[in-house]
């Protein structure tokens, strides 16, 4: 995305991204501290009886495309990564047809994981 970004922007154009599909971006920092707490979770044998065999995790909150590829540009100039962010403007899906079909709404259902994993504030 920021390759686009940098592209879009020196060419003066804009940047279309899909704003119809909504899922919940995820740092690889959280999911290795959960994955790291369900190994370690998994050796208790106390634990291991009431914890359940599949666990999901996800950031909290959710967000569009379209919303992440505003808040890439926004941090990459931020970060000194992008001189500038290209303009980004939304989409439907119907107006970015791909072979693959996209659910509209794709967030995980993480209560179980939180409550087994103890993550705490993450």
């Amino acid at each position: 995305m920021l390759r686009l970004h940098a592209l879009n922007a020196a060419a003066g154009e804009a940047l279309g991204v899909v704003a119809d599909q909504v899922g919940c971006p995820t740092s690889t920092l959280t999911l290795a501290a959960a994955c790291w707490r369900a190994i370690g979770v998994g050796a208790d044998p106390a634990a291991d009886a009431a914890s359940p065999r599949i666990l999901h995790w996800s950031d909290a909150g959710a967000a569009s495309w379209y919303d992440f590829a505003v808040a890439i540009g926004e941090l990459g100039v931020a970060a000194g990564l992008l001189e500038r962010a290209a303009r980004v403007t939304p989409l439907t899906t119907a107006d970015y047809p791909t072979p693959a079909q996209r659910p509209s709404y794709s967030l995980l259902d993480c209560t179980t994981s939180r409550g087994s994993l103890s993550c705490g504030s993450w």
